[in-house]
């Protein structure tokens, strides 16, 4: 049982939360 759904969910929470540290990290 693999769903798409929750992999695309996870990956983008993961890439945004990545972003926001690198942002504040940078600022």
């Amino acid at each position: 049982m693999f769903m798409l759904g929750g992999l695309g969910s996870a990956f983008i929470a993961a890439v945004s939360h990545l972003v926001a540290f690198s942002v504040y990290w940078v600022a």
